[in-house]
């Protein structure tokens, strides 16, 4: 967690609105700690309409969110009011380290109890010419640091430094926003950036390469799928013809060959197995009556047989009469 100090009233400006008197700036000094940092004032109109806090409206939009908090605030020897303020998160920290960010500006309102301080906002373009961070603190007691090199350097030039003065990145006029915020960086920074940068490109490169496949997956299946619909239309039409077209129009199946893309409604098979049944039933009733065909001649010989017979038996007793007359001829 960085830490820095910063002028947020550099004195009296132009804009009498600006200015605040001894009194004022004494107490916003006291109520200062604490006070949530911010982005370019991006949640303060949310916090005043809403009555939220920028914590609140940071869960909602994180831009509007906090992104430090004041730890300490104090006038100094020039009459100006002075804070110091640590960042939360690897980019805001880094973006103040390398002075993208060099100005501050300061909300607050009168009430009833006096002074309410609202905000300090990190900014490009603070309201108050002057309004800077111009130190960066790394010891254990950061207010006492920046109370110690203030006392010392009171009536030098960098106690008088305005946003002008401060230099700014050198970036090509070719580049664009996103290079120009990288090209502040430092080397350190930058590295951990563009490896980042790489792993996602090696994630996307990946993703790309696992719709190949399932692209190919698909055409596959569409292929086979293709293949299936075309044998089983062939079969649906067999299946017609084999029942006969009077079943299958009875049972509205003789035209799913030709209708039916992908697959069949319920009522479909139940008439596919109607159709079937009935076609089973036909085929055996035409089978008991071939086999009682095939019966019937033979028992109709049986009997022509037997009529033949009958007269064979009738001449028995003429031939018997023919022998009683011979014999009696010979007799005589």
């Amino acid at each position: 967690m960085a830490t820095f100090g910063a002028i947020w009233y550099p004195g009296e400006s132009p804009d009498a609105d600006l200015n605040l008197d001894p009194k004022t700036l004494s107490q916003i000094s006291d109520k200062l700690p604490g006070t949530p940092v911010t982005w370019n004032h991006r949640g303060i109109f949310d916090a005043v309409a809403t009555n939220k806090s920028f914590d609140e409206l940071g869960v909602v939009s994180p831009a509007k969110g906090p992104v430090g908090t004041v730890v300490g605030a104090f006038v100094d020897q020039s009459g100006r009011g002075r804070c110091v303020f640590s960042t939360t998160g690897p980019l805001v920290s880094a973006m103040m380290s390398e002075q993208v960010v060099t100005g501050v500006s300061l909300s607050h309102a009168q009430s009833c109890n006096g002074v309410d301080v609202l905000e300090l906002t990190l900014t490009p373009d603070p309201a108050r010419k002057g309004a800077v961070v111009d130190a960066q603190l790394g010891c254990d007691d950061p207010v006492s640091e920046y109370i110690a090199s203030c006392a010392n350097k009171h009536k030098s030039a960098t106690m008088d430094a305005s946003p002008a003065a401060v230099p700014d990145p050198v970036v090509d006029a070719e580049m664009t926003d996103c290079e120009k915020a990288i090209a502040t960086l430092s080397e350190t920074d930058r590295k951990i950036i563009c490896d980042r940068m790489e792993e996602m490109a090696g994630r996307a490169s990946a993703a790309v390469a696992r719709q190949k496949e399932l692209e190919n997956a698909v055409s596959e299946y569409k292929a086979k799928y293709n293949t299936d619909i075309t044998v089983c239309r062939e079969a649906l039409r067999d299946f017609v013809d084999s029942v006969g077209t009077e079943t299958a129009s009875r049972w509205r199946v003789g035209g799913l060959a030709d209708t039916k893309e992908s697959s069949f409604d319920a009522r479909d098979v139940y008439n596919l197995v109607c159709a079937s049944n009935e076609a089973l039933r036909q085929a055996r009733a035409l089978n008991a009556g071939a086999a009682s065909s095939r019966s019937q001649p033979e028992t109709g010989t049986k009997r022509t047989r037997l009529g033949e017979a009958a007269p064979a038996a009738a001449a028995a007793p003429a031939s018997n009469s023919l022998r009683a007359a011979l014999a009696s001829t010979f007799e005589a």
